[in-house]
Protein backbone atom coordinates (compact mmCIF):
# COMPACT_ATOMS: atom_id res chain seq x y z
CA UNK A 1 0.00 0.00 0.00
CA UNK A 2 1.40 3.41 -0.88
CA UNK A 3 1.14 5.99 1.93
CA UNK A 4 0.94 9.57 1.83
CA UNK A 5 4.40 10.19 3.06
CA UNK A 6 5.56 8.40 0.12
CA UNK A 7 3.76 10.30 -2.10
CA UNK A 8 5.27 13.46 -0.68
CA UNK A 9 8.91 12.00 -1.05
CA UNK A 10 8.27 10.85 -4.54
CA UNK A 11 6.62 14.33 -5.72
CA UNK A 12 10.22 15.72 -3.63
CA UNK A 13 11.85 13.58 -5.38
CA UNK A 14 10.13 14.68 -9.02
CA UNK A 15 10.72 18.07 -8.63
CA UNK A 16 14.34 18.07 -7.85
CA UNK A 17 15.01 16.02 -10.81
CA UNK A 18 12.46 18.52 -12.78
CA UNK A 19 14.70 21.13 -11.81
CA UNK A 20 17.97 19.41 -12.12
CA UNK A 21 17.45 18.74 -15.81
CA UNK A 22 15.97 22.35 -15.83
CA UNK A 23 19.23 23.36 -15.05
CA UNK A 24 21.25 20.74 -16.99
CA UNK A 25 19.37 21.71 -20.40
CA UNK A 26 19.84 25.77 -19.58
CA UNK A 27 23.58 25.35 -18.89
CA UNK A 28 23.73 23.17 -22.44
CA UNK A 29 21.51 25.62 -24.09
CA UNK A 30 24.00 28.59 -22.91
CA UNK A 31 27.66 26.83 -23.80
CA UNK A 32 25.93 25.73 -27.28
CA UNK A 33 24.77 29.56 -27.86
CA UNK A 34 28.36 30.49 -26.77
CA UNK A 35 30.24 27.99 -28.95
CA UNK A 36 27.86 29.31 -32.45
CA UNK A 37 28.59 32.79 -31.15
CA UNK A 38 32.24 32.16 -30.88
CA UNK A 39 32.27 30.36 -34.04
CA UNK A 40 30.60 33.40 -36.11
CA UNK A 41 27.05 31.34 -36.56
CA UNK A 42 25.20 34.57 -35.27
CA UNK A 43 21.46 32.56 -36.16
CA UNK A 44 22.74 29.43 -34.46
CA UNK A 45 23.50 31.27 -31.04
CA UNK A 46 20.67 33.75 -31.22
CA UNK A 47 18.03 30.30 -31.82
CA UNK A 48 20.06 28.82 -28.90
CA UNK A 49 19.50 31.28 -26.34
CA UNK A 50 15.76 31.90 -27.21
CA UNK A 51 15.67 28.84 -27.25
CA UNK A 52 17.31 28.13 -23.58
CA UNK A 53 14.60 31.24 -22.53
CA UNK A 54 11.87 29.61 -23.79
CA UNK A 55 13.07 26.21 -21.82
CA UNK A 56 13.45 28.51 -18.85
CA UNK A 57 10.98 31.02 -18.34
CA UNK A 58 7.57 28.99 -19.15
CA UNK A 59 8.65 26.24 -15.72
CA UNK A 60 9.49 29.41 -13.96
CA UNK A 61 6.43 31.38 -15.00
CA UNK A 62 3.49 28.18 -14.10
CA UNK A 63 5.30 27.87 -10.61
CA UNK A 64 5.28 31.34 -9.57
CA UNK A 65 1.55 31.32 -10.97
CA UNK A 66 0.95 27.93 -9.28
CA UNK A 67 2.73 29.75 -5.71
CA UNK A 68 0.23 32.92 -6.07
CA UNK A 69 -2.90 30.47 -6.92
CA UNK A 70 -1.91 28.94 -3.33
CA UNK A 71 -0.81 31.96 -1.59
CA UNK A 72 2.03 30.28 -1.00
CA UNK A 73 4.72 32.84 -2.50
CA UNK A 74 6.74 33.63 0.05
CA UNK A 75 8.90 36.38 -1.58
CA UNK A 76 5.62 38.39 -1.62
CA UNK A 77 5.94 38.35 2.14
CA UNK A 78 9.95 39.22 2.10
CA UNK A 79 9.50 42.14 -0.24
CA UNK A 80 6.37 43.49 1.34
CA UNK A 81 7.61 43.45 4.57
CA UNK A 82 4.51 44.75 6.57
CA UNK A 83 2.22 41.25 6.24
CA UNK A 84 2.85 39.72 10.11
CA UNK A 85 -0.43 36.86 9.49
CA UNK A 86 0.92 35.48 6.39
CA UNK A 87 -0.81 34.97 4.61
CA UNK A 88 -2.80 37.71 4.06
CA UNK A 89 -5.94 38.46 1.99
CA UNK A 90 -5.52 40.99 -0.89
CA UNK A 91 -8.55 42.47 0.21
CA UNK A 92 -7.62 42.42 3.91
CA UNK A 93 -4.12 44.09 2.41
CA UNK A 94 -6.01 46.57 0.90
CA UNK A 95 -8.59 47.36 4.16
CA UNK A 96 -5.53 48.15 6.09
CA UNK A 97 -3.81 50.40 3.64
CA UNK A 98 -6.82 52.70 3.11
CA UNK A 99 -7.11 52.94 6.54
CA UNK A 100 -3.53 54.02 7.41
CA UNK A 101 -4.02 56.05 4.47
CA UNK A 102 -7.20 58.05 5.77
CA UNK A 103 -5.47 58.60 8.77
CA UNK A 104 -2.73 60.17 7.28
CA UNK A 105 -4.69 62.42 4.85
CA UNK A 106 -6.56 63.74 8.10
CA UNK A 107 -3.58 64.49 9.97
Amino acid sequence: MVTTAALQDDAAVSEFTKRYWLLVLSVVGLVTGLVAWAAGNDSVADAAWAATTVLTLVPVTIGIARQLIQRRAAWVKETLGRWSDYPVRMETYIEQRMTELDTTNQR
